[in-house]
């Protein structure tokens, strides 16, 4: 059997994968059609992801779904949502929250 180690500099702490790989799910809860905020929110964590180079799956969800309502309740957007927890709501984030969010969150 072959042990992979695969390490990233994440905001000065290491990530070691050993054998499996973890996938975070990030959803993007934006309005139908998105807003500029809600593109701009999108776009900002494709980046992030692209530049890290991570393993994740990037969602997008409508506010109005009853998915997302009765997931999350009413939310104001855009928001995002990783690992089925509320993170940014109503705001568009920095690059550096995507990525303090992507590092910290369990």
């Amino acid at each position: 059997m072959v042990t992979y180690w695969n390490f990233k500099f994440i905001n000065l702490s290491y990530i070691f994968v050993i054998g499996e790989i973890m996938v975070k799910i990030i959803e993007i809860i934006s309005s139908e059609p998105p807003c500029p905020k809600c593109k701009a929110t999108y776009k900002i964590v494709e980046e992030v992801v692209r530049d890290l180079g991570i393993n994740v799956r990037v969602e997008k969800k409508s506010a109005t779904s009853r998915e997302v309502i009765s997931k999350y309740g009413i939310v104001v957007t855009p928001a995002i949502a990783i690992d089925g927890v509320l993170k940014i709501v109503g705001r568009v984030p920095t690059k550096r929250e995507v990525l303090n969010l992507l590092s910290t969150s369990k």
